[in-house]
């Protein structure tokens, strides 16, 4: 799979869908949140590696993290040659660089930071992609597994609008929100998850619209069907 460029990709997807998409956040129009958007900045490199489907699903968090952290590098790919650039700039990292992905060998973040004690800043990865997929990239990446892995397995989710297997499976908007007060207890992180609310928001009352029309429309029908039988 070739390396390609995550702007432009998200760019393409919002040709190739037929709604309207909003140019600054690239959600729908009639979902956009750019006014709910806030400029964070933090001291941790932020890393997400994310499967190409993600690019297409309309509720995904990934874009809410590059907006509110422009910081925020998205790679995208599934296998190892599509992430080549990433894990050459990681060769030469000065920083610790920590996964977080629920595998055997994860630890919490008071474990590693009490272990390692960073100096400088983290720089942490996460993948974003459906617990399946995400499994398979974990088994096409044996790379991941030379780093320390972090898990937030004792969390709940709030992502109200996408489904998920577990209650504690969470989004990776939610991973990076939960995952910075964590490494930066004085960082205020609410801009994300204001964001998020209101992305959710912004959809279930989308749906709720949508489904009142449908059944406004059912009912002018079956009005038109009964007076046309009169």
């Amino acid at each position: 799979m070739a390396i390609f460029c995550y702007d432009a990709v998200l760019k393409l997807g919002a040709l190739l869908v037929s709604r309207a998409i909003c140019r600054q956040c690239q959600y729908p129009q009639a979902t956009c949140i750019c006014a709910q958007v806030t400029i964070m900045y933090c001291a941790t490199a932020i890393d997400i590696l994310q499967h190409p489907s993600e690019t297409r699903v309309a509720k995904n968090t990934a874009r809410i993290c590059k907006l509110c952290l422009p910081q925020t590098q998205i790679w995208l790919g599934e296998g190892a040659d599509d992430f080549r650039q990433l894990r050459a700039e990681l060769a030469t990292e000065a920083r610790p660089v920590w996964l977080l992905y629920p595998g055997e060998a994860a630890q919490s973040f008071a474990q590693l930071i009490e272990a390692v004690q960073p100096q400088v800043g983290v720089r942490l990865l996460l993948v974003d992609a459906t617990w399946k997929k995400a499994f398979k990239m974990w088994q096409l990446n044996p790379w991941l597994e030379c780093l320390p892995q972090v898990s937030l397995s004792h969390l709940a989710s709030n992502y109200r609008i996408r489904k998920s297997p577990k209650k504690h499976y969470l989004s990776t908007l939610e991973a990076l929100g939960y995952s910075l007060t964590e490494l930066e207890p004085g960082l205020d992180t609410r801009p994300l998850f204001q964001a998020f609310n209101a992305m959710q928001a912004h959809f279930q009352g989308y749906s709720s619209d949508r489904s009142n029309n449908d059944r406004s429309n059912n009912s002018d029908r079956h009005s038109l069907l009964d007076s046309s039988q009169d």
